[in-house]
């Protein structure tokens, strides 16, 4: 658990310094994830999945697009 806590603040850090690009969606995605599996908050989960989808769809990225759960 503690492995998940890590990657968590390690991932915010690297989102705060992350433009609106397609590896911010992917960042996004993945936090979500990882908020959703290893704290069961899930109104944080579903805040960063829905951040991730309204920038995928303004970027048009599909893989995204494709790929977004929402909780």
């Amino acid at each position: 658990m503690a492995i998940a806590f890590s990657k968590i603040d390690s991932l915010k850090k690297v989102l705060v310094k992350t433009p609106a690009d397609t590896n911010r969606v992917n960042i996004l995605n993945k936090l979500s994830g990882l908020y959703r599996n290893w704290t069961n908050d899930f109104e944080k989960s579903k805040s960063l999945a829905q951040q991730g989808l309204a920038l995928a769809e303004k970027l048009n990225y599909k893989k995204a697009l494709d790929r977004v759960t929402l909780v």
